[in-house]
């Protein structure tokens, strides 16, 4: 008889003292998930969560989200980066992120303060349906979709790049 290794884990969430890092993983249909960082070592790993929203209080070195579905990720400062990769369904709402890394994500939005989405890189690999919203007080949001689509073209024997456009 086969039991499937991912149908036999358990929903955690824990701290790992050894490498600085909260994993959070197997959680489904949890709303009030909320970790809370005691010192800016500290990471968080979320792995395998659906249906959930997690809440991260303080400065976190870094936050990853791997093989997530339809997953929400509301937190305060990073001092690294903020990485997504094989998610579908993801939205992301954050404060101050030098980078923020999208691997093969399907259906992402990104919420971030206009005052600081200058000072983030954003980050794109195999990802359709990205959109970034800015957040600016009282005003509406700003919503400005990721390109898809990228034409290369030598110029002066350089690869130039830049995202496809519709005439």
């Amino acid at each position: 008889f086969f039991v499937s290794s991912a149908m036999s884990k358990q929903p955690r969430i824990e701290f790992d003292n050894v490498f600085n890092k909260w994993v959070v993983e197997f959680q489904d249909n949890n709303p009030n998930i909320e970790v809370t960082i005691g010192s800016p070592v500290e990471s968080v790993h979320v792995y395998k969560c659906n249906e959930s929203v997690i809440t991260i209080k303080g400065k976190a070195n870094a936050i990853s989200l791997v093989n997530c579905n339809n997953i929400g990720v509301v937190c305060d400062d990073v001092i690294s980066s903020l990485e997504a990769a094989n998610c579908k369904k993801t939205q992301l709402q954050f404060g101050v992120v030098p980078t923020v890394q999208l691997d093969n994500v399907t259906g992402g939005t990104l919420y971030a303060q206009k005052a600081n989405r200058g000072n983030t890189n954003f980050v794109t690999a195999g990802c359709s349906e990205i959109n970034i919203v800015s957040i600016d007080g009282d005003n509406d949001p700003e919503e400005t979709p990721v390109p898809e689509q990228f034409v290369s073209t030598f110029e002066n024997d350089v690869l130039v790049t830049n995202p496809y456009t519709h005439i």
